[in-house]
């Protein structure tokens, strides 16, 4: 009968066996957003009130390095504006709740038609 490494005392290798079992799960459940979903969900979150990197970052499920090149372009194209503060936060402008409105309603028509 064979012992599982956690009986075997070699429980470093255990961690690191079951985090690449986890990682390859998460590999398989996840898929790749497009740009025009991830800057939705942006749009969204600084919609109610304004919203701070790392809000903008959790609530993404991004990091800080991949949020960066969103945020910059969406406050160049006045989709996003920043408020100065102690830490800058994000606040989404009326150009940018037109543009999440239209954004919706293409989601729904491509919904609807899939379904």
């Amino acid at each position: 009968m064979q012992q599982s490494c956690w009986q075997s005392g070699n429980s470093s290798k255990c961690i690191i066996r079951n985090f690449y079992i986890y990682l390859s799960y998460l590999q398989i459940l996840m898929h790749r957003r497009s740009k025009i979903l991830i800057i939705t969900q942006i749009l969204e979150i600084c919609l109610q009130s304004s919203a701070g990197k790392t809000k903008i970052v959790y609530q993404t499920s991004m990091n800080f390095y991949s949020i960066v090149p969103y945020l910059d372009l969406m406050t160049r194209k006045g989709l996003l504006e920043i408020i100065h503060g102690k830490r800058p936060s994000y606040k989404t402008t009326p150009k940018g709740k037109t543009t999440l409105e239209r954004l919706r309603v293409i989601k729904e028509k491509i919904t609807e038609e899939m379904y």
